[in-house]
């Protein structure tokens, strides 16, 4: 299996670091999704959410778009199979680099 082009430059170290859980609001006001990160400042630089498509929470979320408050803009669900799902429900923040 040939490794993801991210794996060929970079090397995995283990920090102890903070986990912060942020609420991302539904457009619609229908409700929210929570999403846990460990780098808070990122998130100006948000814009999707991805979601295991195998599980019964992109059912729920499929066709929804979230509002990011601090940049006042919308930001759509997306499903994704990279998504780990070993962490809570399979949710991840994207953003800009």
């Amino acid at each position: 299996m040939q490794p993801h082009f991210l794996d060929l430059e970079t090397e995995h170290v283990d920090v102890s670091g903070n986990l912060w859980y942020v609420r991302y609001p539904f457009e619609d006001g229908s409700g929210f999704i929570t999403v846990a990160t460990t780098r808070p400042e990122t998130i100006l630089g948000d814009t999707a959410v991805a979601v295991y498509p195998k599980t019964n929470v992109i059912k729920m979320l499929f066709g929804k778009k979230g509002y990011l408050t601090l940049c006042q803009s919308t930001y759509p669900i997306i499903a994704e199979e990279a998504v780990e799902t070993n962490l809570e429900l399979g949710l991840l923040k994207l953003h800009r680099s």
